[in-house]
């Protein structure tokens, strides 16, 4: 069989409509018949896209076999989640019967909802495209949507104390946020965590967008579709702060689709907006940033003047950090250094 076009969406057990992302997949032609690269939209699974294969059974329906011989057949289990396909055996090669697919168009319901708490910081990368910034379902509460810009430094010059989040400029095309991209949500204004509160939160999937398994490292922020011991140097969000796990290498699994941070790749971003402070819990440990980085830092605290190359003065006893800002473009001499603003 030939599926419509090369890529689609929208697969599901011939008992159900479409309404939960967990039973949308997007199906790629690899280049043998009826062989096809298989993902599901809700969660990036499998990680290794399948293949699949599909054969027809009759009424605009088909079979979905996988594993390495593409012998053991997808159904439905309805005990396990309404729609979610299993692995079984050899379906039944009839319309109607157990192992029967068929494409239908996307419910316009089909969304994705996560529940999170009041008062929260959470990091998290989608699979699918959105055609919307992330917003609360829940009455009386809001969220928003942020990218990582930088960190603060505590008087030591490398123990970072917190994180700097400014708000997320959402893609021009979708409206939203592309697949694979990981993003920060802070629920209401982190002024109290609330445990008891949920709050549930609409991330908007674009329906018939792109669809990946693959996380993108977004200045320091990164993620995966699949659990995976978190390492010990990173940061992960919880509550209303930033933590470092406090066991052994391998000890804590981060959860697929959970962001976290990687301090080493993180760029401080001076001509950002910071318009919001995660705080860094201290409790489990502190991480430190790279060396080279930390000297960099400290010299940018430093007081310097800047000069004309013909020794006029610019400005005088400014932060070495914010010397160049306003700058018309050309060379300077800022401290002891040229630099060249462009």
């Amino acid at each position: 069989m030939v599926l419509p076009h090369p890529t689609v969406w929208g697969c599901v057990g011939l008992e159900n409509n479409i309404k939960d992302l967990r039973r949308v997949w997007k199906f790629e032609a690899t280049g043998t018949p009826n062989v096809y690269n298989m993902i599901c939209v809700a969660n990036g699974y499998p990680i290794n896209r399948g293949p699949v294969r599909l054969d027809a059974i009759g009424d605009g329906q088909f079979a979905i076999y996988t594993t390495a011989d593409l012998n053991s057949a997808y159904y439905i289990n309805g005990a396990v989640l309404p729609g979610v396909p299993s692995m079984g055996g050899k379906a039944p090669e009839e319309a109607n019967g157990w192992g029967a697919w068929a494409m239908e168009e996307i419910s316009p319901e089909m969304t994705s909802r996560i529940t999170l708490r009041a008062d929260k910081v959470f990091a998290r990368v989608n699979p699918f495209d959105t055609d919307d910034m992330p917003s609360a379902y829940t009455e009386g509460h809001n969220v928003q949507t942020y990218s990582v810009c930088g960190y603060e430094v505590g008087d030591d010059g490398k123990t970072i104390t917190a994180i700097n989040l400014t708000e997320y400029v959402p893609d021009a095309e979708l409206g939203g946020i592309p697949a694979g991209t990981p993003f920060v949500m802070i629920v209401d204004d982190l002024d109290a965590y609330d445990p008891t509160a949920s709050v549930v939160i609409d991330l908007h999937p674009a329906h018939g967008g792109n669809v990946t398994h693959e996380a993108k490292m977004v200045n320091g922020l990164g993620g995966q579709f699949a659990s995976w011991p978190y390492p010990t140097e990173m940061l992960y969000f919880e509550s209303n702060v930033a933590k470092v796990h406090g066991g052994a290498a391998g000890t804590w699994i981060l959860d697929p689709q959970d962001a976290y941070l990687d301090p080493s790749q993180i760029v401080n971003d001076p001509e950002a907006s910071i318009d919001a402070v995660v705080p860094v819990d201290s409790s489990n440990g502190t991480v430190e940033i790279p060396n080279g980085i930390a000297s960099l830092i400290n010299s940018q605290k430093a007081i310097v003047n800047v000069y004309t190359t013909d020794g006029v003065l610019v400005k005088k006893n400014v932060k070495a950090v914010e010397a160049t800002k306003g700058l018309k473009k050309g060379v300077y001499v800022v401290g002891k250094n040229k630099v060249l603003v462009k």
